[in-house]
């Protein structure tokens, strides 16, 4: 499917995710006048000494819908959320799952996690399986495998706006609560699960499309340096243009283009230099790491902020000649592509 395919399947999408969210207050107030908070918040308040009022239930819906269409990572939405839904229902601890790419259901993030359940029970992974057949919110109130500490467990599933029905859920929220509580106010759990899980779907039609948005956008980008490129008559001009107009494609504060000579390596161009000094030391070290990338025939990525395992295996002098060309020129990242 072509990006505008996707970017329109998608809109259409977020006009279903604009109906949900408008509906939040409704569903929360249909809450309210069904006992839900009257019900729930006095059947717990005696026991976690918890007042939580109808206020704080559509205070936090209210706040989730707009969190949902914030930019951020799932890991920051989902840690809000679950911390948002532990407090609005008084439970003892939860946890988010997320699929991983082998289809294992991993912690994304968790609360109390330890204290209640054995995470890496294959019997609790198996329950998240058979769950995510439908994803549709349930209460076991009693005998969840791989619990520790006996209590209420509330899981619902994040079914992706816009998918065929039999999807996956793309997160599923599990909370641990209470037990001895009513089939009324279990009910009303899985009423407030509904809302929250149809909201988390919003936030991740809201990624998919600023995800969309940012590729078409460095598609157009990419395209737009291939037709520069094609323009140009000469090797000096080519490297001219990669590495200015590639500085700007890649956000990068600095685009070097160097050219084997011979045994020795040339740098031709580097993006905001009109001239390039050959004996200044800056020029010479970066000669040097292209030679020894050259040979060692691989892509090297350092990160001030991120340490990369895979630099401790580089040979000796791989390793001196980077760090040599570090301490230059004072980068706090680098990559070099042979």
């Amino acid at each position: 499917m072509s990006n505008f395919a996707q970017i329109a399947s998608s809109a259409q999408a977020s006009c279903q995710a604009g109906k949900i969210c408008a509906s939040i207050r409704t569903r929360a107030r249909h809450f309210r006048a069904s006992g839900y908070t009257e019900t729930v918040m006095s059947t717990l308040e005696p026991q976690t000494e918890v007042s939580a009022s109808w206020q704080q239930v559509e205070d936090f819906l209210a706040k989730l819908h707009d969190s949902a269409r914030q930019p951020q990572s799932a890991d920051e939405f989902y840690s809000d959320l679950l911390a948002g839904c532990a407090t609005t229902l008084a439970a003892v601890g939860g946890v988010v799952w997320r699929p991983d790419a082998r289809g294992k259901w991993v912690v994304s993030s968790a609360i109390q996690l330890e204290r209640f359940l054995d995470h890496a029970d294959p019997q609790h992974q198996q329950l998240l399986r058979e769950f995510s057949r439908t994803g549709q919110p349930c209460v076991h109130s009693a005998g969840v495998a791989g619990m520790i500490a006996e209590c209420a467990v509330a899981l619902g599933g994040v079914m992706p706006l816009g998918e065929s029905a039999g999807a996956r859920p793309a997160a599923i929220l599990e909370l641990f609560l209470r037990s001895g509580c009513s089939p009324a106010v279990q009910q009303a759990w899985q009423e407030f699960l509904a809302t929250v899980c149809a909201t988390a779907a919003e936030f991740h039609l809201h990624d998919e499309l600023r995800t969309l948005r940012a590729e078409h956008t460095s598609h157009t980008a990419a395209i737009a340096l291939v037709r520069r490129l094609q323009a140009v008559s000469t090797l000096q001009e080519v490297a001219f243009e990669i590495a200015n107009e590639g500085c700007r494609y890649l956000n990068a504060d600095r685009v070097s283009v160097l050219i084997r000579r011979g045994k020795r390596w040339q740098l031709l161009a580097a993006s905001g230099v009109e001239r390039i000094e050959p004996r200044a030391d800056a020029v010479k070290q970066l000669q040097q790491l292209a030679a020894v990338t050259a040979n060692w025939n691989d892509v090297i990525h350092y990160s001030q902020s991120q340490p990369n395992p895979a630099l401790d295996d580089l040979p000796p002098r791989v390793a001196d000649c980077l760090h040599r060309h570090i301490d230059q020129s004072h980068a706090r990242s680098l990559v070099a592509v042979p």
